[in-house]
């Protein structure tokens, strides 16, 4: 199949999913962590 700059899209949306998922766990901790502290 046709891939983004050299990369297969199977593997591209696993990078794809699996950053995302570290993005929203990040930002979520953050979150939390500041709710947390301003209560």
């Amino acid at each position: 199949g046709r891939g983004i700059s050299g990369i297969p899209m199977t593997r591209f949306i696993l990078i794809l999913s699996h950053v995302t998922t570290k993005i929203v766990q990040t930002f979520g901790y953050a979150y939390a962590g500041s709710a947390l502290t301003t209560e």
